[in-house]
């Protein structure tokens, strides 16, 4: 902009590049809204164009701002993945950061290529904010939209189901688009800082790793002038009932009731989201029953008291009552057995695996085989048949027992069986103790169940 087009503008009547407002309603005519999280109350600030943005960003700089999507126009595929330090070091078998970030770039690559084979593995955007208690990352794409909210939705859990088992868990992908296309949701734009309400600091940036010479406008989920391609996959088809906001105390839709109703909404739905409560659709009170926030399942699901499918039931009543206890180990590839009594037997921790990770087990194979068996291949067989009959036939006693015996300390007698009591069998399923008298003695309760 030139000096004579900076003064022909200040001294023209032309609105400003964007609105500041306090709620969402405020600007609802805007085609962009930001959140600024960082002052009190929240202010919502609403833009049309990327000029308008980029002034936001710029007159707010170091403040925690936040897009918000709202509405049912197409947008990109976003996660949100978060997972703190401490329940990564409790997720077995172990995984590094490294691993965890490949693990989930990999899961979204193969998502977009089964929605999309066309879709360029290039145009994916990866931005993080993790620090040493937490991995946070934000992974989207600008190669290509999704028709609505709802179709981001379905699209995390087809990511969430490529995971290794651990990371699967609720809450280390937070599905923030699962509340259906009538609701809106906010992420945490390139570039801000998260704003800590308990200690009012500003922490943990929001930074690019790919790519890293992207504009803001490559990580947002629905910018301005966005012209690629919208996929509708049959993957990605979702059947949600109509949500209506209906009218509440009074038949009237008075802007106090609708306010007090939407703050309701946006409290039970924290609740849910804390708590991972998750295939569900939560609406509005009806006027038969206004004191009332419906939930519905978004699909069939399988009620073990009844032994039948519900489509609509929120909340399934009742208790499960046993005569008798007992313990009925079954094989790994086998189903849950359906028994009268209830089973204290709670399955292997391992899962079978499509195919085998060689950077884990090829060093398990040569320690075995070169240090356990000193090389002898038929010994070396009997002991996996041995370990092996412990899962493949666990209502059975093997009736022997291994003994490890060297006379050098600290040469990996511990290796493998820490292997397959921990990572194989599990914790609650194997008992190990450096005491002897323990297990061969007169008092041998600690083996007890």
């Amino acid at each position: 902009m030139t000096q004579s087009e900076l003064s022909e503008f200040l001294s023209s009547d032309a609105p400003a590049p964007y609105y500041c407002g306090f709620k969402a309603s405020d600007v609802g005519e805007y085609s962009y809204k930001v959140r600024d999280d960082s002052v009190r109350p929240r202010e919502i600030l609403g833009t049309d164009n990327e000029d308008g943005i980029e002034t936001i960003l710029s007159d707010r700089e170091g403040h925690s701002l936040h897009e918000i999507i709202d509405g049912d126009e197409p947008l990109r595929p976003i996660i949100d993945f978060d997972l703190l330090q401490e329940i990564l070091d409790t997720i077995k078998p172990r995984l590094t950061r490294k691993e965890v970030q490949g693990s989930l770039i990999l899961a979204f690559r193969k998502t977009c290529l089964e929605i999309f084979p066309k879709w360029d593995p290039k145009t994916i955007s990866i931005a993080t904010s993790s620090n040493a208690q937490k991995m946070s990352y934000h992974i989207s794409t600008f190669g290509m939209r999704l028709k609505n909210i709802a179709q981001v939705s379905v699209f995390t859990e087809l990511v969430r189901k490529k995971l290794p088992a651990g990371l699967q868990k609720k809450g280390i992908i937070d599905n923030i688009a699962n509340i259906g296309s009538f609701k809106s949701f906010s992420l945490r734009m390139l570039g801000s800082p998260k704003y800590d309400k308990k200690t009012e600091e500003h922490v943990r940036v929001k930074r690019a790793i790919h790519p890293k010479d992207g504009t803001i406008f490559d990580f947002m989920i629905r910018p301005p002038n966005d012209d690629s391609r919208i996929i509708d996959s049959p993957l990605l088809t979702v059947s949600e009932p109509e949500v209506k906001r209906c009218p509440i105390k009074g038949n009237e839709n008075t802007d106090a009731n609708i306010e007090n109703d939407q703050a309701e909404f946006d409290f039970i739905e924290t609740l849910l989201r804390d708590n991972s409560i998750e295939g569900y659709t939560l609406s509005f009170p009806s006027d038969n029953i206004p004191d009332l926030f419906p939930l519905v399942r978004n699909s069939p699901s399988h009620c073990p008291i009844c032994d039948r499918e519900h489509e609509n039931q929120a909340v399934t009543k009742g208790l499960i009552l046993y005569r008798n206890i007992n313990f009925l180990p079954y094989p790994l590839n086998s189903p849950v057995p359906n028994t009268k009594f209830f089973n204290l037997f709670l399955g292997f921790l391992a899962q079978p695996a499509i195919e085998n990770n060689k950077e884990i087990m090829d060093p398990i194979l040569w320690h075995v085989k070169n240090i356990i068996c000193s090389g002898d291949e038929r010994l070396n067989e009997y002991i996996w048949n041995w370990w092996a009959y412990l899962v493949q036939k666990p209502e059975k006693k093997p009736r022997s027992i291994l003994v490890l015996k060297s006379t050098l300390q600290q040469c990996g007698k511990n290796i493998i069986t820490d292997f397959i009591g921990d990572k194989v069998l599990g914790e609650h399923l194997h008992y190990a103790t450096s005491d002897l008298e323990k297990i061969l003695g007169r008092f041998n309760s600690p083996l007890q169940a």
